[in-house]
């Protein structure tokens, strides 16, 4: 993604003439701008942020109150566009607005089932197949809840 920046930032001035070309310098001064938003940590954590909101939305909505799935839903659109215009601000803004109503979810459940995620994540690394066993437990046991299978759930759980 740097070269294409580099490729036309060496086009800017005339080597002949001194001459600047304006359109070239608009688009290099774009191309720059796309590609420090890429490269920036900020981009990484507002990626980390929309993945972490879409998880808990698909894997947790039966816990979550509608109105806090609509806000993270709206809170994991708005961080995607933020990405997709390359705005800084916005992004900043909205991780922000993110990690405030990822604090307010509740906590006992929704952190033990990411808990479970990460332990089975890391699992992976070392024994592949009993994780393989962990994650389908795992989905079972929320799928139990999902229809109000308290039951199962607790039983998968043991």
């Amino acid at each position: 993604m740097a070269v294409p920046v580099v490729q036309s930032a060496n086009f800017i001035k005339n080597p002949v003439t001194a001459e600047e070309h304006l359109d070239i310098l608009e688009r290099t001064e774009e191309s720059l701008q796309k590609f420090q938003v890429y490269m920036s940590p900020i981009k990484l954590e507002t990626e980390s942020l929309i993945n972490e909101c879409d998880r808990i939305l698909k894997l947790c909505d039966f816990i979550i109150h509608e109105l806090q799935q609509e806000r993270l839903q709206n809170l994991s659109q708005e961080l995607k566009l933020a990405i997709k215009s390359h705005n800084l601000y916005s992004m900043e803004y909205h991780q922000e607005e993110c990690k405030r109503e990822l604090r307010n979810l509740p906590h006992s459940v929704v952190q033990l089932i990411q808990g479970c995620i990460l332990a089975i994540k890391q699992a992976k690394l070392i024994a592949p197949t009993q994780a393989n066993a962990m994650s389908e437990k795992l989905s079972q046991m929320l799928n139990a809840g999902k229809i109000h299978d308290k039951y199962e759930a607790v039983q998968l759980w043991r």
